[in-house]
């Protein structure tokens, strides 16, 4: 796909397709107390971490850094939430807010990177 189209293009698509693979974990195995809240926060997570991994998929030209962060993401983002005294849905949304301010913040420092 990067071949034919742009960066954003290609890495908005991918993360619509990402986020929508995820769709199952959110709604049948995390306990949202507010799921109408906690699935879309989680979504918009998802669509965020896409273009985390997107962009570096587009510096690194390999999909091996893409995996190795895609993992360590698994290892310490796969808990249940059970245990923690914040519910799942905020912390969706403090993770969401994060991954906003982390996007905005390198794409505003790098924006000349992603012209094509």
């Amino acid at each position: 796909m990067r071949q034919r189209y742009s960066f954003w293009s290609t890495a908005s698509l991918i993360g619509v397709g990402w986020s929508l693979w995820h769709l199952p974990i959110a709604v049948l195995y995390k306990p949202y107390m507010m799921p109408a809240v906690g699935i879309p926060a989680y979504l918009l997570l998802l669509f965020g971490l896409s273009i985390v991994l997107s962009i570096i998929r587009e510096l690194g030209q390999s999909i091996v850094p893409v995996a190795i962060f895609h993992g360590m993401m698994n290892v310490f983002y796969l808990g249940d939430g059970q245990n923690m005294t914040v519910s799942p849905d905020n912390q969706e949304i403090v993770k969401c807010l994060a991954i906003i301010v982390f996007l905005f913040l390198f794409c505003h420092k790098n924006v000349t990177i992603f012209k094509n």
